[in-house]
């Protein structure tokens, strides 16, 4: 579904056909940039959801055997 979003926000942002072909490869590759950056800022947060789920089944388990 996320992809699908992407995938419609790309189509929808790029240049029309009054553009070259030129400024519409470099705008591709900009949009290719921003999304690899979304993806690594992604990655992150679900690597820190799950360290934060770590932490709280630790604090699970300490609090069931007190």
């Amino acid at each position: 579904m996320v992809k699908e979003q992407q995938i419609e926000v790309l189509i929808s942002s790029l240049p029309g056909l009054d553009s070259s072909e030129h400024d519409q490869e470099r705008y591709i590759k900009e949009l290719e940039e921003e999304l690899k950056a979304a993806e690594a800022l992604r990655q992150e947060a679900a690597k820190e959801k799950d360290e934060m789920l770590a932490k709280l089944d630790r604090v699970i388990q300490n609090v069931r055997r007190a």
